[in-house]
């Protein structure tokens, strides 16, 4: 678990959860509102079973991170709840610890989603900004690495997307 994750703190944010639409769990996270044992790697099939554990809190949608489905690849999911459609989107897979990928993910990919674009398109959108933040990050590891990741000169991304 988490340093500062303990069960009461588990249990407190499952309170939450039924006054929520939209969440954006990284796998770790999933697997401890659902009580599934972490591993590093999960199928399709062991993810479909966490998010219909998930969807017993009456959540819209359901948008998971961090998922390693395939070799060299990061898979992020939206799920929903209602018709039971998932959406995924690949990403490069990088051996290293970037500190505030989620709530750049999170923030993105609601953003988006809160100004009309569409699960797939913002899904698509979150990817690339975070990957081109990413990969300048790696390039750039001496002057950045332990400060997050080098994301304002990719914002344009977002911002294009807006705009279209």
């Amino acid at each position: 678990m988490y340093q500062g994750f303990d069960k009461d703190h588990i249990s407190a944010i499952k309170q939450l959860l039924q006054f929520a639409d939209v969440i954006l769990p990284n796998i770790s996270e999933a697997c401890f509102l659902t009580n599934t044992p972490y591993k590093d790697n999960f199928t399709l099939d062991e993810i479909l079973i966490i998010l219909e554990k998930l969807s017993l809190f009456n959540i819209q949608k359901i948008v998971i991170t961090g998922l390693k489905l395939k070799n060299n690849e990061l898979t992020s999911l939206v799920f929903n709840t209602k018709t039971k459609k998932y959406i995924l989107e690949n990403t490069p897979y990088y051996d290293e610890l970037f500190h505030g990928t989620g709530d750049l993910f999170a923030s993105s990919y609601i953003g988006l989603s809160m100004n009309g674009i569409d699960d797939e398109k913002a899904l698509k959108i979150t990817q690339k900004f975070l990957d081109l933040s990413i990969k300048d990050t790696i390039e750039n590891k001496e002057d950045s690495l332990c400060y997050g990741v080098n994301f304002e000169k990719y914002l344009y991304v977002l911002s294009d997307a807006l705009k279209n």
